[in-house]
């Protein structure tokens, strides 16, 4: 049994302002319209600007969460994400200055695929229990790029969210339920040499069902008559039908559980379907969007099921708290995504695929170019420089 209940105490989202409408892509690259927007099950996807990176993403999303209390008490960042840029320095390290966090925490990044912010709460938990006066940050900011014309063009998207663990959760505490699952696959992978990832996307599903099907079979073993007290199961979710068809898979086994989360599947994905693939993100993008649109009570048990290809995965459980909602900045998320600018395709085909940043120096980005937030104003000698605009 757990002796002190450790949780997520704030999270936040951020997405860029740009983004491309599905169905006009689909309609440029001669794919019925339909095969993405009902087939996969995508509406919209975020584009990110060259004014934009991992980095400046995530100290937007966790600026929304963080104030000067928590700014002290943080013992730990941890930046999960599969988009790094740099073999050595982790890109936390930039966020002590950009945020002023309490210098004396310690940081690092962390990689397994999509897995690693599951990774990283975990991790995070376990620190907060040993140590009840300190919180830990987690990010999770990527980029999710597959190259233009390829079958994973229409799973692509970026954003970050950030995630605040402490002893004081106020949105949902963690259970010591769990079921962690590795397996050494080649589904989905990016060598060092490689600019855009290499993907199965077929033999990736199927992993991906084939292992939530294990990890609830172990669950269901590890933990006696308790998987039917989960009342909602969440997903990482690279596009928004990938949940859908594990859940399927289990309508022979488990028909009643397999019922039950379906019929509330669809507003966990809400969010996925305007802003797309957040690779470490998804999962806790499908927990906001869940806890957002969703008709979720007080003490109901969640679901999370975590997947990384390569592969890892993840089956845990988390209860939700007293006025959960009343913690989430839902009227921010509305606005941010209705404030967005739409991105010609021809414009999308022109500039996204730019190998902007990979060179050692560019030209700094225009003022006039950058937004309210925090923005990547430039790149000399490989040095990232970043700049706070209130405006």
């Amino acid at each position: 049994m757990q002796d002190k209940y450790v949780g997520i105490e704030k999270i936040s989202l951020y997405i860029p302002k740009y983004y491309v409408n599905i169905e006009k892509l689909a309609r440029q690259r001669n794919v019925d319209p339909d095969k993405w927007t009902k087939g996969i099950g995508q509406e919209k996807m975020s584009i990110i600007p060259k004014n934009q990176d991992i980095v400046s993403m995530a100290a937007n999303a966790a600026i929304n969460i963080l104030n000067d209390e928590d700014k002290k008490n943080i013992g730990q960042v941890i930046f999960a994400t599969e988009s790094g840029f740099d073999f050595s320095k982790s890109a936390s390290t930039y966020l002590f200055d950009l945020l002023n966090i309490n210098k004396f925490a310690k940081t690092y990044e962390i990689k397994q695929a999509c897995y690693s912010a599951t990774a990283a709460i975990q991790i995070a938990c376990d620190y907060v229990r040993l140590r009840p006066n300190q919180k830990v940050l987690i990010v999770s900011s990527d980029i999710a790029k597959y190259g233009p014309k390829t079958g994973g063009e229409v799973t692509q998207g970026a954003g970050a969210i950030a995630i605040l663990i402490s002893s004081s959760p106020k949105i949902l505490r963690f259970t010591d339920k769990f079921v962690s699952l590795t397996r050494n696959e080649y589904d989905f992978w990016r060598p060092s040499y490689s600019e855009y990832p290499i993907v199965d996307g077929k033999f990736s599903t199927q992993l991906y069902i084939d292992m939530f099907k294990e990890s609830v079979n172990e669950f269901k073993n590890r933990y006696k008559n308790t998987l039917q007290n989960i009342d909602t199961m969440l997903f990482h979710l690279p596009f928004s039908k990938m949940g859908k068809k594990a859940l399927i898979s289990l309508e022979e086994d488990l028909p009643l559980l397999s019922q039950k989360w379906l019929s509330k599947y669809d507003q966990s994905t809400k969010l996925c379907r305007q802003i797309g693939n957040l690779y470490t993100g998804s999962l806790y993008l499908s927990f906001l969007s869940q806890l957002i649109y969703g008709n979720l009570k007080e003490n109901s048990e969640i679901g999370f099921f975590s997947y990384g290809s390569g592969a890892v995965c993840e089956l845990f459980t988390g209860i939700l708290l007293k006025d959960f909602t009343s913690n989430i900045d839902i009227k921010f998320i509305e606005k941010m995504l209705e404030n967005r600018d739409e991105i010609d395709v021809s414009e999308y085909d022109l500039n996204y695929f730019e190998k902007i940043y990979t060179e050692e120096n560019f030209i700094h980005v225009e003022e006039k170019l950058m937004e309210k937030g925090f923005n990547l104003k430039g790149i000399e000698n490989g040095k990232r420089e970043y700049v706070l605009l209130n405006n």
